[in-house]
């Protein structure tokens, strides 16, 4: 190979060493961008389980005032089944009075968050992380 072919050759792969620097830089500076929203995604994890625990707690004392028995109490605070019972309804309707459909509203809007919230993040029915989703994540 003569040294005009390999000034071609060199001249030649330049444009593709710049490319592959713009994308390596663009590569970065979203690996960047990642890292600087990372303490973003922290503030809304620590928002939503605070959000949670203090959903489960009005959950626990509107319920606590209904003299549930323990068993259904256990079922519908821990196992999270049972809230469509009819007569439980009922209770709360009474127990909530005007401020009945608004609890309904909100719960109902809750509920489309979180499975909305769900399936965005492909998480389990009981909104556990998967084991993929776990295996393949850096992040506790």
């Amino acid at each position: 190979m003569s040294g005009l072919e390999t000034v071609g050759i060199v001249l030649g792969s330049i444009p593709l060493v710049i490319k592959a620097l713009e994308h390596y830089s663009n590569g970065l500076s979203t690996v960047k961008q990642m890292i600087k929203y990372e303490s973003v995604f922290f503030d809304m994890q620590v928002s939503l389980a605070m959000n949670v625990a203090i959903f489960e707690q009005s959950c626990e004392e509107l319920l606590r005032g209904l003299m549930l028995p323990d068993n259904q109490f256990c079922e519908l605070v821990d196992r999270h089944k049972g809230w469509d019972d009819k007569e439980l309804d009922e209770k709360l309707r009474y127990r909530l009075g005007k401020d009945y459909p608004m609890y309904k509203l909100s719960v109902k809007q809750l509920g489309k968050r979180l499975d909305l919230l769900r399936k965005k993040l492909k998480l389990k029915d009981d909104l556990s992380v998967g084991q993929v989703f776990r295996a393949n994540s850096t992040v506790c």
